[in-house]
């Protein structure tokens, strides 16, 4: 964003006046007119000065809590403020970055940052950057066209797990039609020593959300982390002495032959979409159902599924018999090991009525037979199966993770459609069972009296929907 767009933004977030503004930097209000209106920047000899005393006004203007939602129109890419010098920082980013590339238009030069050098040293630094430099690739992709991003981005360790943990996404629909790929090393996977990562599954389910998200295995160690925005800008994510260094590459030449080599090694696609799903299950059949039909299996739910529907209900969604087959053995399959259901997908199942069955579709339940529909779930009362059933707490995001004996599969839904991530890497399945463990909390182990209870106080808080 140039400049003078900029601050006319931030001023009318701030809810200030030009005037005033003009004051606070100690300028007159015609010549910060003349930036306002782009006609001129500031000085090589006023940049320093205009940038604090700026960034400084907008700080102690916009301050407060949650005050990083303001700034969705400008920085899509964000995180939450935790004190008024850190939203001083990073305003300072901000400000200087549009500075610089404006210079580097109205000078007709290849500007390279030579001011701030090629790198960016320790936490905060490094988190203002990326939040500044991937918001700018958002506001200037235009929706529908395609922004291709490829990843080694460190999900644990390395120092910058609680970077991406903080980062937020404030305007999700400047992500539509963004691909974005991550390339995970089966090699580092066994070498790791982390047990526990908080926040793994959550970083895969919301990147699924706000994107169309591949993940990629590989054999082979990654020698370096990195962030590609494809055709725009690399980013080398290192540590120096456990800190974290980011260092941007923006030569056009090298980002092409970097791009190249990327699959050179052949890595494995491990997401598939729902056409792909089918074709596969079509070529291997005896395959797919000895990974599916698991009585062994655990599953987190944390979205209205309908495990319970009919075979002749799931055969009103889709008419290929072989694929209604096949998702009543998978729902038996999971039915038969041990299920957490989350409260908040049973609170919409009961709201909204919405079931949502993999590769088939959704089904909404009438209101009057929602009541009827909880009553399937009597059928765990029998041979003792209830306690395999526990209902949990945990503001995950929209998903089910389904854990067999050979792999880990995240079931997860967007505005595009529906996506499964299977992971087979044994150290990778027992870190995100870790995550599931450490973000949430049981509620209660179903058993006769808890359920009947649970579901009376479930239909009196939406008996409305029942009422005449």
């Amino acid at each position: 964003m140039e400049l003078h767009l900029l601050l006319e933004e931030l001023i009318q977030i701030a809810q200030k006046t030009k005037t005033d503004f003009a004051t606070s930097i100690r300028m007159t209000p015609s010549g910060l007119s003349k930036i306002l209106t782009g006609k001129r920047l500031p000085t090589s000899r006023e940049r320093k000065v205009f940038t604090k005393l700026a960034a400084e006004y907008f700080a102690e203007s916009i301050y407060a809590p949650n005050c990083h939602l303001k700034f969705k129109d400008l920085y899509p890419v964000i995180y939450e403020f935790q004190s008024k010098n850190e939203l001083l920082a990073f305003l300072s980013y901000g400000i200087e970055y549009a500075m610089d590339k404006n210079f580097a238009q109205e000078s007709s030069v290849n500007f390279d940052y030579a001011e701030r050098g090629f790198y960016f040293l320790g936490h905060k630094p490094v988190i203002n950057w990326l939040c500044v430099i991937l918001s700018e690739y958002l506001m200037e992709h235009k929706s529908g066209e395609p922004l291709e991003l490829y990843s080694t981005l460190p999900m644990w360790g390395f120092n910058y797990h609680r970077i991406l943990k903080r980062i937020v996404i404030t305007n999700p629909k400047l992500l539509k039609g963004i691909t974005f790929n991550h390339i995970i090393s089966e090699t580092r996977m066994r070498e790791t020593q982390v047990k526990n990562v908080e926040g793994l599954v959550s970083l895969f389910v919301k990147a699924n959300e706000y994107c169309n998200l591949n993940l990629w295995s590989t054999p082979n160690p990654i020698p370096q982390h990195f962030l590609l925005i494809k055709g725009h800008v690399l980013l080398i994510l290192d540590n120096l002495d456990e800190t974290p260094f980011l260092t941007p590459i923006s030569h056009k030449s090298y980002l092409i032959l970097f791009y190249n080599s990327l699959f050179k090694d052949k890595p494995k696609k491990i997401s598939f979409g729902t056409d792909e799903v089918i074709a596969y299950l079509k070529e291997n059949p005896q395959q797919v159902a000895e990974l599916m039909e698991d009585t062994e299996s655990t599953t987190y739910s944390f979205l209205p599924m309908g495990y319970l529907l009919q075979k002749d209900e799931l055969k009103q969604m889709h008419s290929d018999e072989t694929l209604v087959n096949f998702i009543e053995n998978v729902h038996r399959g999971f039915l038969a090991g041990k299920m957490y259901f989350s409260a908040a997908s049973m609170e919409r199942l009961v709201a909204f009525g919405k079931l949502i069955v993999p590769l088939l579709g959704t089904m909404v339940i009438p209101p009057k037979e929602r009541a009827l529909y909880l009553q399937r779930f009597n059928q765990f009362f029998q041979e003792e199966q209830w306690k395999k059933v526990t209902l949990i707490n945990g503001e995950l995001g929209d998903f089910v993770m389904v854990f067999t004996r050979e792999a880990a599969i995240l079931y997860a839904v967007n505005s595009d459609g529906e996506k499964f991530h299977i992971f087979r890497q044994p150290q990778l399945r027992e870190l995100l069972k870790n995550s599931l463990l450490a973000e949430t909390n049981i509620v209660f182990e179903l058993s006769p009296d808890l359920w009947k209870a649970y579901q009376e106080d479930l239909l009196n808080n939406h008996s409305y929907l029942t009422q005449p």
